[in-house]
C-alpha cells in the first residue's frame, strides 16, 4: 500500500495549491488551481489527499467530483483503496445520462458563467499589469 510519503515532488506541490484556494486570507486565496497532466501522472491521488486535508481542516465537509463514468467507477475508488489514508474518505456514484436535456442545458449554462468570470478576471489582471 502507497503512503503520502510516496508521492511525488509535483503531487505535493499541487496538493499544497489546492489548499491555498481555500486559504483563509482572500489576499493570499488562489482563484482555483487546473491539473493538465498526463495519464498516469498521479493527478486522481493529489486530489483525494487534497480533499482529504480540506475535510480533515474543516474547511470543506464533502466534494463533487465530475468524471467520465468508466473513470468514476474504476479509477477513482481504485486509488481511494492504494493509498493509506484515503480509505477515510467515502463516495457515491451518481450517473446523469450524457444526453439528459436538463443536464445539457445547465452544463452549457454553467459554462458560459464560468467562461464569463475567467474571462472578468483575465482583463481585470491584464489592467492590473499595464
Amino acid at each position: 500500500m502507497l503512503t503520502r510519503a510516496d508521492l511525488r515532488r509535483f503531487q505535493v506541490f499541487f496538493i499544497a495549491k489546492i489548499l491555498q484556494c481555500f486559504h483563509p486570507d482572500p489576499t493570499k486565496r488562489l482563484p482555483g488551481v487546473m491539473l493538465a497532466l498526463e495519464p498516469g501522472a498521479g493527478k486522481t491521488a493529489t486530489v483525494l489527499f487534497a480533499l482529504l486535508d480540506l475535510i480533515n481542516s474543516f474547511l470543506i465537509r464533502r466534494a463533487l467530483i465530475v468524471a467520465p463514468l468508466l473513470v468514476a467507477q474504476t479509477v477513482w475508488p481504485a486509488e481511494m483503496e492504494e493509498w493509506e489514508g484515503l480509505d477515510a474518505l467515502t463516495w457515491t456514484l451518481i450517473r446523469v445520462e450524457d444526453d439528459d436535456a436538463g443536464m445539457l442545458a445547465a452544463g452549457a449554462a454553467a459554462y458560459e458563467d464560468a467562461l464569463a468570470g475567467f474571462q472578468a478576471d483575465f482583463e481585470t489582471q491584464r489592467e492590473s499589469e499595464i
